[in-house]
């Protein structure tokens, strides 16, 4: 039965150099770029979250994403592996990422599992959003307003996520809701059952359909608005006027603006990483990471301008203004993602048009799919770095990690199961986040040390990287990174808000388990390190800090007939720097 055998045994390059830079396109490029990004910046003041946001990936995200590419095409290892290869302390680095692909995966998908829903919604007539009505037949509202706006809100939270039942059963699953889960997980399953080189065809369609959708929603948008209504928007969202000078000292934007920088960019998964281990031995990453980060901010802006062309559309209908979305009585939650299930299917409503509605959410769902296939292929990386023997049977093993992060998710189809996921996102995108850049920023700057890294990659990978690029990255690596994550983890632990959805205070046991998740998903940093100090105890204690002899070219391993595994049980150091 070769079937269970998956893509094979050997680990392969991309076909082309576009294919690779196309799928970790993909992954950059997701749902926190249409929803997260534009809400923040509407938080902001616009063009006031944009510019610390400009900086934050100029002196942070693209360093750190330069790093991480090059360490995984140098190795041609996942995120487990590379760390562990760059000394023995650092083996519970790696898998810390691995377990945080992990985690976000249980709630990414829950967010796909609500654009499954809303797309079998959109084939509705009319639309269920589109009217408020407190009759038997629509239970679900309870305004009794006709505001287009009120009753989109009303439908999410009611129908869609089922809270009308939180007070009384707050843990009842909602059936429609595991259903669409299933439905989610099942499309993911059957993107990545035969290896992650033939999901590439998948992101072609997924990376590439987006933004032709996206163009023709904002053509769509322009033509269904005023034109003065469609300008305001832009206004809204781009005028140098809404610059608040003031604002910008202010260390919130500055902390929304790394944590976002940080989430969009997949730090703390090491989604890259792996994506990387793909790439030819001599590819370019100094472009590669300049084309993806830029690639990264212009998609998060021109989604942007999807985003705010509805909620003009809201000021122009509804009773509410675009500043009560944010701020006043009728704010959506500090999740953010009821920008896509609330805010823009009111623009969507206005029409009462199936096909764009149904449009606009395969977009979404477009843009989710592709993310969470490199996040289920990070973990099924380092499982099959580490145990080989799993290659054998490895749809199995693939069906086996869908089905229990598939049963890990339930919680979220429950009536509470957006606190959940709220939970999810806010402690794993900023402590958990922080913890782990700091981590590896250390390591190569300090540990490892950075002047020998780039030297590796100048001398063997022939990547070119002039001088003032050289100090600016060092630059960066050794002071500006670093202060900008003890910044987030200061602000999470001392600045720590009172988390909000609508007008529900979140019950104080999910924050105290949201510390006990943060806490957990650091776990195996100290503990390896533990472990692997065991292992070295008779070699010295710098041993633990020393590269590994597993630290070369996956090419010139095999030429010295190294072996072409690399597991947890074969470390050995490098004695020639003790």
């Amino acid at each position: 039965m070769t079937w269970l055998q998956g893509p094979g045994q050997e680990r392969l390059t991309w076909k082309t150099s576009f294919e690779g830079l196309l799928i970790q396109i993909g992954h950059i490029v997701g749902l926190g770029n249409m929803w997260r990004f534009p809400y923040f910046c509407y938080k902001h003041g616009g063009v006031t979250f944009l510019i610390p946001y400009g900086l934050c990936s100029l002196l942070m995200g693209f360093p750190v994403f330069f790093v991480d590419i090059s360490l995984g095409q140098y190795l041609s290892l996942g995120p487990t592996n590379a760390y562990a290869s760059m000394a023995p302390i650092c083996l519970g680095l790696g898998w810390t990422m691995v377990t945080m692909a992990l985690v976000v995966s249980i709630y990414y998908n829950m967010i796909l599992a609500w654009t499954v829903y809303y797309i079998s919604a959109s084939f509705m007539s009319p639309l269920p959003w589109t009217k408020c009505v407190n009759d038997t037949a629509q239970h679900w509202c309870t305004t009794g307003s006709n505001s287009s706006y009120l009753a989109s809100k009303e439908y999410f939270k009611n129908v869609v996520l089922g809270m009308s039942s939180y007070s009384s059963e707050p843990f009842k699953l909602q059936v429609h809701l595991v259903v669409c889960l299933a439905i989610a997980w099942i499309m993911v399953f059957l993107c990545v059952a035969r290896g992650l080189k033939r999901a590439t065809t998948v992101v072609y369609v997924t990376v590439i359909l987006p933004y032709i959708i996206v163009l023709l929603l904002l053509a769509w948008s322009y033509d269904k608005m005023r034109c003065e209504a469609w300008l305001e928007s832009v206004t809204y969202y781009f005028s140098p006027s809404r610059v608040r000078l003031g604002k910008i000292m202010d260390l919130e934007v500055w902390v929304d603006a790394i944590s976002q920088v940080c989430f969009s960019l997949g730090f703390a998964q090491g989604g890259h990483i792996t994506l990387a281990s793909y790439n030819p031995f001599t590819e370019n990453t100094l472009r590669n990471a300049v084309i993806i980060v830029l690639c990264n901010a212009a998609s998060s802006i021109l989604y942007g301008f999807l985003v705010f062309s509805s909620l003009t559309q809201l000021a122009n209908d509804s009773p509410v203004t675009i500043e009560d979305v944010f701020s006043g009585e009728h704010k959506l939650g500090s999740l953010g993602v009821e920008v896509a299930f609330v805010a823009y299917p009111v623009l969507l409503g206005r029409v009462d048009s199936t096909p764009w509605s149904v449009l606009f959410f395969v977009m979404v769902l477009a843009l989710g799919i592709d993310t969470m296939i490199v996040l289920l292929e990070t973990t099924l990386t380092a499982m099959f770095d580490n145990f080989t023997y799993l290659k054998r049977m490895y749809v199995p093993v693939v069906i086996l990690v869908c089905v229990i992060v598939f049963l890990l998710s339930l919680p979220m189809c429950t009536a509470s199961g957006i606190f959940i996921v709220e939970l999810f996102h806010v402690y794993s995108s900023r402590l958990s986040t922080a913890l782990v850049v700091l981590s590896k920023v250390l390591v190569v700057q300090y540990l490892f040390g950075f002047k020998e890294f780039i030297r590796l990659l100048q001398e063997e990978m022939l990547v070119w990287v002039p001088v003032p690029m050289y100090y600016y990255l060092a630059f960066s690596l050794s002071v500006i990174t670093p202060v900008f994550m003890v910044c987030l983890l200061v602000w999470t632990i001392e600045g720590e808000e009172t988390l909000i959805w609508r007008d529900q205070v979140m019950p104080d046991i999910y924050r105290n388990l949201g510390w006990v998740f943060s806490a957990a998903s650091y776990f195996f940093v100290p503990t390896l390190a533990v472990y692997a100090a065991y292992r070295y105890r008779g070699e010295g204690w710098r041993a633990l800090f020393t590269k590994t002899e597993k630290f070369h070219p996956k090419h010139i391993l095999e030429s010295q007939n190294a072996g072409e595994s690399y597991v947890l049980q074969d470390l050995e150091v490098d004695q020639t720097r003790l």
